[in-house]
């Protein structure tokens, strides 16, 4: 009885309805058949051994307002257990915490940085292909050209990650780089982007070559790493896959964000990229049917009384 009172408490705010609920199944119970009862406790029963959670997982049901214990005892936690119920508060002691008030400021400073690239708020030029049937604005933004717009180039200023994402960016990069015999940092970005991005089957093979390419002592290419990014990455090639350069590949990336990236920008080559940008004009949408229009209007209106 007093589990009931305490369930009762529990579920005050909707228990009028439970009330309603559990008569109308009484009910309906009754009415029902011998046989029907019958079929209709076997299918629960048999909902409820496949639906039940197996033991020691979290059960997806409802749970019970009151802990239920298996055995009527509570399992003892181990002291492997506890380790890791330790170690999940560490790290969340450790994780930056940032207020409601920084983080909205930072979202509208990126949204007003980037209004400008957004079609949607400063227009498209030269003109919006699905209305004027123009396909130029498609021709100047194609993943390589030879003149981008300048729009596009003056992006490849606001973050490394934007360079990178654009293709003609990422080859103007390169090729810079190539001029400063500093080109292994980018190639080797690349070599592990293909890796992450390819076939199932090449893992291994492309782990392998990028290994000897860029990581061996004495590799062609080498690229600069630190010792515990070294080790970290020596240790996941015991089992190759797909992620297995991603703590080596932040690595480069940090140190052309913090060297090559800022010489790129303050380069001659960025700024004759710059100079000789496309420029599209905002075109009108034209009607070419417009003139027919009007001559058909003129006839009409000449045979009215």
């Amino acid at each position: 009885m007093d589990m009931y009172n305490k369930l009762k408490k529990v579920l005050v705010h909707k228990w009028e309805f439970i009330c309603m609920q559990a008569q109308e199944q009484v009910k309906l119970a009754k009415e029902r058949k011998k046989q029907d009862k019958i079929v209709v406790d076997s299918q629960e029963r048999a909902y409820w051994r496949v639906h039940r959670p197996p033991v020691g997982h979290t059960s997806a049901l409802e749970s019970s307002p009151f802990p239920v214990y298996r055995n009527g005892t509570k399992k003892k936690k181990s002291i492997d257990d506890l380790k890791r119920e330790i170690q999940m508060l560490q790290d969340a002691l450790s994780h930056a915490r940032l207020k409601s008030s920084v983080a909205i400021e930072s979202l509208i400073h990126r949204c007003e940085i980037y209004a400008e690239y957004d079609p949607f708020i400063s227009g498209v030029q030269p003109s919006n292909p699905w209305v004027s049937d123009d396909i130029s604005l498609w021709v100047l933004n194609d993943d390589i050209v030879d003149y981008p717009t300048e729009k596009r180039i003056k992006r490849w200023g606001l973050s490394l990650h934007e360079l990178l994402n654009d293709a003609t960016g990422l080859h103007r990069f390169e090729n810079y780089l190539r001029t400063e015999y500093s080109s292994e940092n980018i190639r080797f970005w690349k070599a592990v982007e293909d890796l992450r991005l390819g076939s199932q089957a090449w893992i291994e093979k492309k782990v392998k070559d990028i290994f000897e390419e860029f990581l061996a002592p004495g590799a062609s290419n080498q690229v600069n790493l630190d010792s515990k990014t070294v080790e970290n990455t020596q240790k996941a090639m015991n089992k190759p896959n797909r992620y297995t350069f991603d703590s080596a590949q932040k690595h480069v990336f940090a140190l052309m964000n913090k060297d090559s990236y800022p010489r790129f920008l303050r380069s001659e080559a960025y700024k004759q990229i710059l100079a000789n940008a496309a420029q599209p004009m905002h075109k009108k949408k034209y009607n070419q049917f417009s003139a027919l229009e009007v001559e058909l209007r003129k006839k009409f209106y000449s045979q009215c009384p």
